[in-house]
């Protein structure tokens, strides 16, 4: 016997959208150890028409050659209202540092500009050490939003953004440079007993 409930309706409905794109080109500034607020990544993050959306979490991925310890203070900052988002002490045991609860509302039709920094602490080696981070996994963005009007979970579209900025950041190995005062003795043989 059949099973027959009852008539029911389908509605078809335009949900909002929520694209990230790279804002600005991110330049190698090949920054030393002990310096502070490079620059990782910038990028934008675009609502729809449809409907407002709010960003409920960011996850980044360390990208490069550096180990997890050569970078510290990890930071989400918001371009468009200067503002820090919070910061992660230190990149966690899958490499990752993950922003949540941040409940930034985007507009129709408006853009949130964002930036990830952090601070170099080591990564000196024998060849060049490379840091970045990465919002998208594979073809998963590492944005959790939702839209302000229908309440559904969005997944965001990333268009050609590979998830990384433009360009690593090489840590300088720096130099030393080693130059005989005008005041040492004279090069050469000295002989016993003097008093050099």
């Amino acid at each position: 016997v059949p099973v027959v409930g009852n008539a029911m309706t389908t509605v078809l409905l335009t949900v909002g959208s929520l694209t990230v794109a790279e804002d600005g080109t991110t330049i190698d500034t090949t920054p030393d150890v002990g310096e502070t607020n490079v620059t990782l990544n910038q990028f934008k993050l675009s609502a729809g028409s449809t409907e407002a959306v709010t960003v409920e979490s960011i996850t980044a991925l360390k990208a490069g050659t550096a180990a997890v310890t050569d970078t510290t203070n990890i930071e989400l900052y918001d371009v468009t209202h200067s503002k820090s988002l919070g910061t992660a002490a230190a990149w966690d045991s899958e490499e990752k540092a993950t922003w949540a609860n941040l409940g930034l509302v985007i507009g129709k039709g408006e853009s949130l500009r964002l930036k990830i920094m952090d601070d170099v602490v080591g990564g000196v080696a024998s060849t060049a050490l490379t840091v970045n981070a990465d919002i998208v996994d594979g073809t998963d963005t590492l944005v959790d939003a939702k839209g302000n009007v229908y309440g559904f979970y969005i997944t965001v579209a990333e268009g050609s953004y590979s998830g990384k900025g433009a360009a690593n950041q090489t840590i300088n190995a720096g130099a030393l440079n080693l130059s005989k005062s005008s005041s040492s003795p004279a090069t050469g043989k000295i002989s016993a007993g003097s008093d050099v």
